[in-house]
């Protein structure tokens, strides 16, 4: 790759241009490419408070541990210049707080350094930051159950049509394709939830029951009828 187009990427990057930033990483740019003083795109767009860039940068895969020559990382340059939005991307996306530039100082350190409050409180608890990120992405994947619930009405509806499947074809692709997916998806993020925030088990429990609520109605579903309540299939 010339060497210009890294420059012209990282230059892009600095000025918080986004689309051109992309355009050059499409074009094979490397995305972590470094200037003479170590510096990535993201390192940049962090010290700027360029927050699409490094909202790009991290979705393209940066990498969000990049030491410059004199070590200081994307979170530190963030954290010096009282970006508190960049500073809680970056936690979200795994930066290590505990990593010290060549004065041995961490991203904490140069928040409270320059007084920047709202920083120190995100770099004094990256675990809760990162937790409530997973907390948020659970709340957003239960709010789609009903959905679910009303995808499995249409199913047994649908199937009776004179062009139908079958309820119990319906039935089973729903099993497969729903259930398996998104109620082990769901219980794998609680039981993450559980070893890293004792403070939640109360919301998770409510969780838990309509879980329960969703996996006996497929357990019913998927028992055969009794005789004197059997059903003919479509």
């Amino acid at each position: 790759m010339p060497p210009d187009r890294g420059k012209q990427m990282f230059f892009a990057a600095m000025n918080g241009e986004v689309q051109e930033m992309l355009g050059l990483l499409d074009g094979g740019v490397d995305i972590d490419w470094k200037n003479d003083w170590g510096m990535t795109a993201l390192h940049i767009s962090a010290k700027n408070n360029h927050t699409a860039c490094v909202s790009a940068l991290l979705g393209r895969g940066a990498n969000v541990n990049a030491l410059a020559n004199n070590k200081e990382t994307p979170l530190s340059l963030a954290a010096y210049n009282g970006s508190a939005a960049i500073v809680k991307l970056l936690l979200e996306a795994g930066a290590d707080p505990s990593l010290k530039n060549t004065d041995g100082r961490t991203a904490l350190d140069l928040a409270k350094q320059e007084n920047e409050t709202e920083c120190m409180q995100l770099l004094e608890n990256p675990a809760a930051v990162r937790a409530q990120v997973k907390w948020d992405r659970l709340i957003g994947l239960l709010k789609h159950l009903p959905a679910l619930r009303d995808w499995r009405l249409r199913a047994a509806h649908n199937a009776h049509k004179p062009d139908g499947k079958g309820f119990k074809r319906s039935r089973d692709e729903f099993e497969e394709h729903a259930n398996k997916a998104e109620l082990s998806y769901l219980l794998a993020m609680i039981n993450d939830h559980e070893r890293s925030i004792g403070s939640l088990r109360e919301s998770q429990q409510a969780i838990m029951s309509e879980l329960k609520t969703l996996s006996d109605a497929a357990r019913r579903r998927q028992d055969p009828p009794s005789a004197g309540g059997a059903v003919a299939e479509a």
